[in-house]
């Protein structure tokens, strides 16, 4: 017997949640760039779109912004 959808996509979600946060922990010990990382995953994880564009790419120019604003990243060392 087939398992109903939702289900599956439950256990699809619980299986990615320790992926996820192995990335996102490793993105923001790894770098100066912690803020950033966080804001630029917030903004792709929900779908939007604005004048055509895509929330992921959104995240981008956010993130940078974001990090160029705080002065994030190498400080030169």
């Amino acid at each position: 017997k087939i398992l109903p959808a939702p289900f599956i996509t439950l256990i699809t979600g619980f299986s990615l949640i320790g992926i996820l946060t192995g990335c996102l922990r490793s993105a923001s010990r790894a770098s100066g760039y912690r803020f950033s990382v966080i804001v630029c995953f917030l903004i792709a994880a929900f779908p939007f779109t604005i004048l055509d564009i895509a929330s992921p790419v959104w995240a981008l120019l956010i993130g940078v912004l974001t990090a160029k604003l705080l002065g994030e990243g190498d400080k030169g060392t």
